[in-house]
């Protein structure tokens, strides 16, 4: 996000310029961002609800409650007001009108772009608020949709260019307030302050899809440029991507801690950009719109990545399924058990190395280790009589943690010997994880306020960090080691800590049920959670703001990232265990993608 570091948005806008390269927004002034860079390029003096680039890139129109403001995009200096103007909405297609809603008089004017001179006044008395993003033009520039007037009791007005000659009047609610053309000019999608949405058939005026997945206004609509998907911002704090031809719900945007009064397109539709009365202008990236891939029948007893990132690993009652990430193709290994019977079945595991090495937790209380490219049994441990709930590799890979009981146990994996034995707090361990340098190991307990850190070391506890939470479902350390978020079973949050003073950092708070899941990113960066209020959120650690909400679809169970982050995995258990995978495309992967479509174009 690009942050604003002035007062609220109270009203405000943004735009992107017609190639792409700049973006424009602001509240009480106007600033002018390089989109690759997200260098300042220059700040306008003006206060600011409304901004469009022409279609030329030569003008940038800045309209407020007192003039509108045409900008040189070539020096950035004021070329003209245009008076009695107070608004602007936007340009026609093909640059020649300009059309200015204007809240003193409760109307709309058609300025020429030529000559900047004004073309056709339409004072109307609408029936909700005057809102510049109800104005929405035909592709071929001909014609323009508004809001009709308080006496029609008309919804739209359909009319002429310039003239503003009424072609039509249709719809009968009194809350429009945002619209946009589909790009077959046959199709609008209209926005209304409940936040439900229609698509309506032009030529016989009639609805042939409607939706509701805001709960406030929808301030705005803006279409990709290939017409198949759009996306809709609302005074909920979310934006959301939607299918065009089904009105199907996409992906929600969320992150805004305030109402979204703008949205906007980058020209190759790849971007969004969104402007909140929180105060920021947030990127997003378009792409989020696509389902995750899903591995069934896995995800409710660990899995893991392989240190070269090439496979994902997740255990199932009596074997591992091993899943190719390049072809998405899966591999069943069985792990056969000394003693067949239920009561061997495998009940988690943890994932080390290339080849890769599998710790195997047991529901009879044994731990095992096993090399997958061999196929082959090479360490095992009863550790206890019960299941073995948690299991965790160090970083090295030479020593194993897992749960024995109320205890901890400590083996080192080469000799099969247990390096020690710690005693918890009388409860079943529900935890464990490893900092990233191998010093320290943190555990947490079912129906237990604390997270206990030790010092593997000097194998004794360091550290007692209390939670205000009944359990600990999840434990992570950063990347560097200084610091480690858990999250609560019982609660909607998570919470962070500096390692190792214990100082508490912070607290993640949006989720809607129990957090199952937590981990941070490789970069330390972003730590994501897992819900059973069936999402996955990823927030920005330095300002613990939200960022994005993810649909999973099913109750939250673990939660890794990949140690290159290109990939995110999250568990989820109910009927149908299922992971899924969000995959996030490298630069090269982005290159090659616009090259393939480029050359699809010509």
């Amino acid at each position: 996000s690009l942050n604003h570091y002035g007062t609220a948005f109270d009203t405000g806008d943004l735009a992107f310029s017609p190639d792409g390269k700049l973006l424009a927004y602001g509240s009480t002034n106007v600033v002018i961002r390089d989109v690759a860079s997200h260098e300042v390029v220059t700040t306008l003096p003006c206060q600011v609800n409304a901004l469009a680039f022409s279609p030329d890139a030569k003008v940038l129109v800045s309209g407020c409650d007192s003039e509108i403001i045409l900008w040189s995009t070539r020096n950035w200096k004021k070329m003209r007001t245009l008076p009695g103007a107070n608004r602007a909405a936007a340009f026609s297609p093909d640059g020649n009108w300009l059309i200015i809603t204007t809240r003193r008089d409760y109307g709309y004017q058609v300025w020429n772009t030529k000559t900047w001179e004004q073309e056709q006044t339409c004072l109307i008395e609408p029936s909700f608020l005057m809102w510049p993003n109800a104005v929405a033009f035909s592709p071929d520039g001909n014609r323009v949709v508004m809001q009709a007037d308080r006496e029609s009791h008309y919804s739209f007005r359909l009319c002429q260019l310039p003239s503003l000659q009424l072609v039509s009047g249709f719809g009968n609610r009194s809350d429009f307030l945002c619209a946009a053309y589909a790009p077959d000019g046959r199709h609008l999608l209209a926005g209304y302050a409940d936040g439900s949405l229609e698509k309506w058939d032009l030529e016989r005026k009639v609805v042939v899809g409607s939706a509701r997945e805001h709960l406030g206004f929808l301030t705005a609509i803006r279409v990709a440029p290939d017409g198949k998907t759009f996306v809709t911002s609302s005074s909920d704090r979310t934006l959301q991507v939607w299918e065009t031809e089904t009105l199907k719900p996409l992906s929600p945007l969320q992150g805004h801690v305030g109402e979204i009064w703008s949205v906007a397109l980058s020209p190759d539709g790849h971007f969004v950009a969104s402007l909140s009365y929180d105060g920021t202008v947030k990127f997003w990236d378009a792409w989020t719109r696509h389902d995750p891939p899903q591995l069934a029948g896995a995800g409710e007893r660990g899995f893991g990545f392989s240190s070269d990132n090439k496979l994902l690993i997740a255990g199932t009652p009596e074997g591992v399924m091993c899943w190719d990430l390049a072809t998405l193709t899966t591999n069943w290994i069985p792990l056969a058990a000394e003693t067949p019977g239920t009561a061997r079945e495998v009940s988690t595991i943890d994932v080390h190395g290339t080849e890769p090495f599998v710790a195997v937790g047991r529901n009879d209380g044994r731990v095992e280790v096993w090399n997958l490219q061999t196929r082959s049994r090479q360490t095992t441990w009863q550790v206890q009589t019960n299941k073995v709930r948690c299991i965790a590799f160090s970083p090295d890979g030479q020593f194993l943690a897992t749960d024995a009981g109320a205890a901890v146990a400590l083996l080192e994996v080469s000799t099969g010997r247990e390096k020690m034995r710690v005693m918890g707090r009388g409860r079943r361990i529900k935890c464990l994880a490893f900092s990233p340098d191998g010093r320290f190991l943190a555990a947490g307990w079912e129906q237990w306020q604390s997270l206990l850190v030790w010092d593997v070391t000097h194998a004794a506890p360091s550290l007692e960090l209390l939670v205000p939470w009944d359990s600990v479902a999840s434990v992570a350390f950063a990347p560097d080691s200084r610091q480690l978020v858990a999250s609560a079973d019982s609660a909607n949050l998570a919470a962070v800590w500096e390692i190792p003073s214990g100082k508490q950092l912070t607290t993640l708070q949006g989720h809607v049920q129990g957090t199952y899941g937590v981990g941070f990113s490789p970069d330390g960066r972003t730590i994501a959670t897992a819900s059973n209020d069936q999402t996955v959120k990823l927030w920005n650690l330095e300002t613990s703001q939200e960022m994005l909400t993810l649909p999973l679809g099913s109750y939250a169970g673990g939660l890794k990232f990949s140690s290159d982050g290109r990939y995110l995995a999250v568990g989820s258990w109910w009927v149908n265990p299922t992971i899924r995978l969000w995959h996030a495309p490298s630069w090269e992967e982005i290159g090659a993608l616009e090259s393939k479509e480029k050359a699809q174009s010509k």
